[in-house]
């Protein structure tokens, strides 16, 4: 059914106050049990229309959140911030605690009240659906970055005692699930944006978004004809399958090209005489215990241009025997890497197509498994 969401109305009032009026009226947005809100052609949209433009004075910039009252005290104890989604985070709790008083309020007022669904909250038994996946520990490492901060901020800033942490964590996970990077001035910096924030991901959207400095408005434009009722998508980015469902709490259907999986090989990398642990484009590379193993999270998509790159322990020559060597203890790395699963693929996929099974956990854990295999 369609929705009436007091943003809109907010908008309206909040784009009185500069030269740019705010315009969505192309679009609606209508509430789903379980898919929550769908933004939809309101009527037909041609493509190159522009369907969306947010002025910059109802957008909650990471350049404004660093000039508030809390980021202010921060800066002046010389707390060490480590995520720059901290900022935006900081400027939304303290608005958010001003109430209707807020100038944001109409915005933050639309915003998710928890995020219970998302996997940092998961149970052990929920857990236990994604034993062997990378997710488990990017799962841990977000949690451990949320946690840093806080305690950093706590520690020496006197004036964050008034906020908890349950405050902190639900800032953050707001920046972290809707948060924009645009161009503004010449410089990136990050921003809440009111209704974009609304449109749901695809791997072939619909639109395309920037921020228009002449303007000074954020901008939505159709890249195609939508025909009205139709579902209008954005896209998150290109994503492994372990950062959809950890980073928003969900997974894409046949996203393996850039789906992640870890393996462990002995390497050595060209230039170095030693890989002691480095992120290249290509892939994370870590050390792992003794006898010079090495943990590489790559996606499929660059495994041939790291392999490339790698220049394998002396029995891997620059032949085609040394190839053939490579690829045969890559295979093995694979099948090694493949026991950290409880199940086959085979199976996962055959759980999937079981109405009782939880699929998001177990479409996160097979992704990896194909990757594997």
């Amino acid at each position: 059914m369609e929705t009436h969401i007091p943003v809109f109305e907010w908008l309206r009032q909040c784009s009185k106050d500069g030269n740019i009026t705010a315009e969505f009226g192309a679009i609606n947005v209508t509430e789903s049990k379980g898919a929550g809100r769908i933004v939809r052609a309101g009527r037909n949209i041609k493509d190159g229309e522009r369907i969306v433009t947010i002025p910059l004075n109802c957008l909650m910039t990471s350049r404004d959140a660093k000039k508030c009252q809390l980021a202010r005290e921060i800066k002046k104890s010389h707390a060490t911030i480590h995520s720059e989604h901290t900022w935006l985070a900081v400027y939304l709790m303290e608005e958010s605690r001003k109430g209707n008083t807020s100038r944001y309020w109409g915005y933050i007022s639309s915003l998710p009240k928890s995020f219970e669904s998302m996997p940092i909250f998961f149970s052990k038994e929920l857990k236990a659906h994604l034993q062997g996946s990378i997710a488990l520990s990017k799962i841990t490492s977000m949690k451990k970055d949320l946690r840093r901060d806080f305690e950093e901020i706590s520690e020496k800033v006197p004036g964050f005692a008034k906020y908890d942490y349950k405050e902190f964590e639900w800032s953050r996970l707001c920046v972290w699930t809707r948060v924009f990077s645009i161009e503004l001035g010449g410089k990136e910096v990050d921003a809440l944006v009111p209704i974009a924030d609304m449109f749901n991901h695809s791997p072939q959207p619909q639109i395309s978004w920037y921020f228009c400095d002449e303007e000074k408005a954020f901008c939505m434009t159709c890249e195609q004809d939508v025909p009205k009722g139709a579902q209008i998508f954005d896209s998150y980015g290109r994503k492994s399958m372990s950062r959809y469902f950890v980073n928003y709490g969900f997974t894409v259907g046949g996203n393996y090209t850039f789906n992640e999986a870890v393996i462990d090989v002995p390497l050595r990398m060209k230039g170095d005489r030693k890989c002691k642990g480095k992120h290249t484009k290509y892939a994370d590379i870590s050390p792992r215990g003794k006898g010079g193993k090495y943990t590489i999270t790559t996606s499929l998509a660059s495994f041939q241009k790291l392999s490339q790159r790698i220049q394998p322990e002396r029995m891997f020559s620059k032949s085609i025997e040394g190839e053939i060597r490579l690829l045969l203890t890559i295979e093995k790395a694979c099948k090694h890497a493949l026991k950290r699963f409880p199940h086959s693929l085979r199976y996962d996929h055959a759980l999937l197509k079981k109405p009782s099974s939880n699929p998001l956990k177990i479409s996160e854990r097979a992704s990896e498994t194909f990757l594997e295999e």
